[in-house]
């Protein structure tokens, strides 16, 4: 238990690091980054395409299934305290 503890943790952080480096010169990039922790397995055509993956929109489509609501939840949370 205090190892998923720790993991939650360190992804929160990671989380926060983003939305705290977050800037009009990387947010291209800082947006990508905060996607992959919200929808892990959610690609678009062109990610697969790079990563060498067969895009299957039925595998790669956002669905409720695989959306990291706690994830979202710290995010947005972190953008409204900076606003």
């Amino acid at each position: 238990m205090k190892k998923k503890l720790g993991q939650d943790k360190s992804v929160l952080q990671k989380i926060a690091l983003i939305l705290n480096i977050i800037s009009p010169e990387n947010s291209g990039k800082k947006m990508r980054e905060l996607r992959q922790f919200l929808f892990p397995d959610f690609k678009t055509k062109s990610e697969a395409f790079d990563e060498e993956v067969e895009y299957n929109e039925e595998e790669h489509k956002l669905t409720d299934d695989n959306l990291d609501n706690e994830t979202l939840d710290t995010i947005v949370k972190n953008i409204i305290r900076k606003a």
